[in-house]
């Protein structure tokens, strides 16, 4: 997945995960993968229990010097989440974000201490089973 996030020329500035060693695990490689430093990975204890407003509440912490920025939790806040931040009114409903989905979102935001949810736009949604194009 990192090596499609790569090639479609995509770039991120940190990472932010879970605790968890899945998780945690994930972040790490995906760094290295994409060639991000491993200072620029972070650990948020408080989303290993997270729900969608805690992953909102994650969010709205990135530091504002970061332009583009992973989120690594679990299911079913990922899925919560995401679903929220897009809102209800832009027709997309995601069932389930699997295992190692990535989904790139567009914000109209110049802090993220402005994030709110429906404010986002769904640009790219990859998973590992997704047929590349």
């Amino acid at each position: 997945m990192a090596t499609r996030f790569k090639d479609r020329g995509c770039a991120l500035d940190a990472i932010v995960s879970s605790p968890a060693v899945r998780t945690a695990t994930t972040a790490a490689l995906f760094a290295s993968a994409i060639g991000l430093s491993a200072d620029r990975v972070s650990i948020n204890a408080e989303l290993y229990f997270a729900g969608a407003p805690m992953l909102l509440r994650a969010a709205s912490l990135f530091d504002d010097t970061c332009a583009a920025v992973m989120l690594v939790g679990h299911n079913p806040a990922v899925t919560d989440f995401v679903n929220d931040l897009v809102g209800l009114n832009s027709g997309i409903a995601i069932d389930t974000v699997p295992t190692s989905g990535l989904l790139q979102f567009e914000l109209g935001i110049e802090s993220w201490a402005h994030i709110a949810l429906g404010d986002a736009r769904l640009i790219e949604f990859d998973y590992p089973k997704k047929e590349s194009k």
